[in-house]
């Protein structure tokens, strides 16, 4: 049986290790490549289709809602970058046409008991319910 020298056994361990890495990473570099060549297949039709359809502009906001726009063009990219990386989306594909700010007459401790009241009833936390609008009649 051989018998083999610790130094030897040392380098060929290192060495075999190095090989490993030097796989992994030729083998990722190409999969990169791959994958970054088959987005930009797919992103060329898309990005032709954008440029043949005109923007759709905003509607005109109502004279009543005038007071309650929100025109903060940091806000609206700060909004719209999150809107996109929620949806793991390119920013430019989201356009916020119109924020307004929520004007509430409502208490809100009377929000607060609807919706225990509503997430008891479900069963479920309160931090799940969320009351979008609430109309008086």
């Amino acid at each position: 049986m051989l018998e083999y020298s610790i130094p030897f056994v040392c380098a060929f361990g290192i060495l075999t290790v190095f090989c490993s890495l030097l796989i992994i990473v030729l083998l990722s570099t190409a999969m990169s490549a791959i994958i970054r060549r088959l987005e930009k297949a797919t992103a060329a039709p898309a990005e032709s289709a954008e440029k043949t359809v005109p923007p759709v502009s905003a509607p005109a906001p109502a004279a009543a809602d005038a007071g309650n726009e929100v025109d903060d063009p940091q806000l609206i990219a700060a909004i719209t970058a999150a809107i996109a990386e929620d949806l793991g989306e390119n920013f430019t594909g989201i356009r916020i046409t119109a924020i307004r700010k929520a004007i509430s007459t409502i208490d809100p401790q009377l929000i607060a008991t609807i919706t225990a009241a509503i997430a008891e009833d479900l069963g479920v936390n309160f931090n799940q319910v969320k009351i979008t609008a609430i109309q008086q009649l």
